[in-house]
This record gives structure tokens, C-alpha cells and sequence, in this order.
């Protein structure tokens, strides 16, 4: 289980107001001992954008694909994200870019992709390792 910070729809003017929501996981037993795992749709969330940007991003290359991929019974492959990832990527885009949703220019838009695949990558490595 996780807090994630969201914001709340606003009106035009209005200025931008956060929650915290809790998520839970899915759980797997791994050679690191037992992790919690989150669907696309919480990292969505934690990133304030649709699971089709996540997807997108991904399949461009402007950041990881994630470490954890399941393959469903109907032949779906089901992408999963530790609690570290999900949490870095929250962390990093309320504290550092303040819940934006949208990027003035493409600079910004790149420094946080960069930023975010650093983080991601350092959540990955530390659920490899079982680090809590």
C-alpha cells in the first residue's frame, strides 16, 4: 500500500489543490523475498497523465519500460511498477515540477523525462535488491 499525492479538478483561476490517496498493490513472491507491485494505471496516477502516455513514453524510448511484465491468460502482457518507482515518480513530480501537468516548452518536457527515468531506474534497482 502507497500515498500518492493528486490534485483535485479546478476550476479556470483557480489554484491548484492536492490529496493524498492510498493505492494498493498487487503482491509476488520474488527471488528478493516478497514485493509489492502496481499496475500501469497507478503510475498513471502518481504522474498525473493518461496510462496511453505512459505507454507512449515507453514505446518512444523517453523512458524505462518497467521492470516487471506479466503475461495474462489472454495473451496480455500486464506492465507492473514496484512501490519505488510509483512513489519517485510522484515525489518527483509534486516536490521538483509542482504537480505540473503541462510543460511551457519541449526543454522541460525533456528534463523531466530525463529526471524520471533516473528515478525509475533507482526504484527498480532497490526492489531487485529488496530493499524496502
Amino acid at each position: 500500500m502507497i500515498e500518492l499525492i493528486v490534485p483535485l479538478p479546478r476550476s479556470t483561476g483557480e489554484a491548484r489543490t492536492f490529496r493524498r490517496v492510498i493505492q494498493r498493490g498487487h503482491h509476488f513472491a520474488l527471488p528478493a523475498g516478497d514485493v509489492e507491485l502496481f499496475r500501469i494505471g497507478t503510475m498513471a496516477r502518481a504522474l498525473h497523465r493518461a496510462r496511453y502516455t505512459i505507454v507512449q513514453w515507453e514505446k518512444l524510448g523517453w523512458i524505462s519500460k518497467p521492470s516487471f511484465l506479466v503475461h495474462g491468460c489472454d495473451r496480455e502482457t500486464i506492465r507492473f511498477y514496484c512501490a519505488e518507482q510509483v512513489i519517485n515518480a510522484n515525489r518527483l513530480l509534486v516536490e521538483r515540477y509542482e504537480g505540473r501537468t503541462r510543460f511551457s516548452n519541449t526543454i522541460g518536457l525533456r528534463d523531466f523525462l530525463r529526471e524520471l527515468d533516473r528515478e525509475m531506474q533507482v526504484g527498480a534497482q532497490a526492489a531487485r535488491e529488496g530493499r524496502k
